[in-house]
């Protein structure tokens, strides 16, 4: 088990059961700079992924210790036509051409593609602990 300022449940709206302490314990442990805090909704999802945390850990840390789950990555896309319904029809009978299309911007995408430093995402801790990025107890 981690020591109680690697993992923090005090927003936790209930108790950690036992399977969400030790998974949660096991994440802390991954890394030495590694701490999970539990949000007031934590709960294993209906694909048995544990929800409801944010997970910190030093930037140098390897990637190895991040909790990533198989449903991250899912996700949706939409396309919206401002044309009138005969582009509509004519965009929808094309599935060929547009998984063409599709691939050739993603391919351009590819090249263009940087490391994402995640610089730009707000710390949420600031507003909650007044401390940065350090979670205090």
């Amino acid at each position: 088990m981690p020591p109680p300022s690697k993992l923090l449940d005090c927003f936790g709206l209930h108790p950690l059961s036992d399977d969400e302490l030790a998974t949660a314990g096991s994440m802390a442990e991954r890394d030495r700079s590694a701490r999970v805090l539990m949000m007031p909704t934590h709960h294993f999802g209906e694909y048995g992924d544990l929800t409801g945390f944010r997970f910190d850990c030093a930037g140098s840390a390897s990637g190895s210790c991040l909790p990533v789950s198989r449903r991250m990555f899912y996700g949706h896309t939409m396309a919206e036509c401002a044309d009138g319904e005969a582009d509509i029809l004519r965009v929808m009978s094309q599935p060929a051409e547009n998984r063409r299309r599709l691939q050739e911007f993603l391919a351009g995408v590819e090249e263009g593609c940087r490391p994402a430093l995640l610089d730009c995402v707000p710390d949420n801790s600031d507003a909650i602990t007044g401390h940065g990025g350090v979670l205090q107890v």
